[in-house]
Order: C-alpha cells, then structure tokens, then sequence
C-alpha cells in the first residue's frame, strides 16, 4: 500500500505524492557540553535540558503521474508555508511532529516518457514526536491519576473551573475568585488566559509551572469553588 504523510492539513496525495520512510524514524540529539578539567580524567557532562530539532527525511519521495504539473503546485503548496505546521505520515500514525520545509524540492529523476519523477523531501522539526493520545483532555472533578506512558516530562494545558487552589504533578496553583467561566493554564508558554485574553493576574503558580513527570501523577483538588480541571497532557517522546 502506497504511503502518504499530511502537512499543514493537505495530504500528500492530493497533488500525487507517495513517500517511503527509511528517514521517519530519526530522534533528535541532547543539547549537551563536555567540559575538559585538568588534571581529571573524563569530561564533566552538562545537561542544557532540551533537544535540538531534527531533519526529517522523506527520500525517494515520487508522482507516477502528470509530474511536470504537479510538481510545482507541490512546490507552491510546501514553500508557502513560513514557520511549524503539524506534520504527520502514515508510517507512525499515532504520532504527530511540528514541522517547517527546510530546503528546496528538485527533482532527482524524471521520465518524461511516462511524465514520472522522484525527490527528497526534508523537514526541518521541533525535537518531540507528539502523541496523539496527549490531545485527549482527561476530566477530573475529584482526586485522581493521570499517568504519563513515556519517559519524558509533559507540560500540560489546564482548564480549571472556578477558583482556588489544586495540585498538578509536582505543583500546587492557586487561582483568585474571579468572574471567568474558566482559565486556561498553558505550562509549555508558561502563560494563563481566558478566551485569549490575559488571566495570569489571577494565578499564582511559584517558580515554575506544573508538569507530568513518566508514571503516575496526581491531581488534587483542595479548596475553593473548583467544579473540574480539565488536563490536556500533551504525551510526547523522540
């Protein structure tokens, strides 16, 4: 069966375009530094705790069909797109990545017999392969666990209803009273809004904002008007 990826909400084969996937499996590479000391054997490893983006590869990527023309709506349709859109492909379909186009489509091999042609596509992608699982908002209205299935640590968004205070993982939050019907706690931008607009006035998180550690993490409801938190975990791993 033919393969095809999605990018930006198109799939490929609306303009012809199957893939193979020998590049799909890449994983990114830890941001680390060696640090030579004197008269010490072995370098001391510093952890910047973050992955560099990696380049995703489709190669050999080609059209059967009317390739002189569609080759340039292909061309038109990836180059116009200016920073990450959701990339997925049918080899890891449960699994998403974000994604920018990070070099130009020339063709490799070209029948003009038989209006055929082949091309390397490469992506340019932030460092997480996102599961799709992670989309799925859990409610809780009471104690409960959410586990995390992979080894790395989530950043969750948060819809609380009402106000005062709860325990995400490893942090306690505490929301003022306020006339919102909820607010939204974003852990990744690190930013509370209602609609859009800002509601960080009325948060206090400390130092850091919640996150889900691999296994199980507990949400606790402890005081207030709270009716439910609603945790979009966003599960992620290389």
């Amino acid at each position: 069966m033919r393969k095809t990826f999605t990018f930006a909400g198109v799939r490929s084969d609306t303009f012809g375009i199957y893939i193979s996937g020998s590049g799909v499996y890449a994983a990114p590479q830890p941001d680390l530094e060696y640090v030579s000391i004197p008269g010490r054997s072995g370098d001391l490893v510093y952890d910047n705790g973050r992955f560099q983006n990696i380049e995703l590869t489709y190669p050999g990527s080609f059209i059967l069909a009317d390739f002189r023309q569609m080759i340039k709506a292909v061309q038109a349709w990836l180059l116009s797109h200016k920073g990450y859109y959701r990339l997925e492909d049918d080899y890891q379909p449960d699994h998403f990545r974000m994604a920018s186009v990070s070099s130009p489509i020339n063709p490799d091999e070209i029948s003009w017999a038989a209006d055929a042609g082949s091309f390397d596509l490469v992506f340019n992608c932030m460092p997480q392969l996102w599961l799709k699982s992670g989309e799925t908002a859990q409610t809780f209205t009471e104690t409960g666990t959410i586990t995390n299935p992979t080894n790395f640590t989530a950043k969750p968004l948060l819809r609380v209803y009402g106000y005062g205070s709860f325990t995400a993982g490893d942090r306690t939050i505490t929301i003022e009273q306020n006339g919102l019907a909820y607010i939204d706690i974003d852990c990744e931008l690190m930013n509370c809004t209602y609609l859009g607009q800002n509601a960080n006035t009325f948060v206090t998180v400390g130092d850091y904002f919640p996150t889900l550690a691999p296994g199980a993490n507990q949400i606790t409801i402890s005081s207030g008007t709270i009716t439910k938190i609603e945790v979009t975990p966003r599960w992620w791993t290389v």
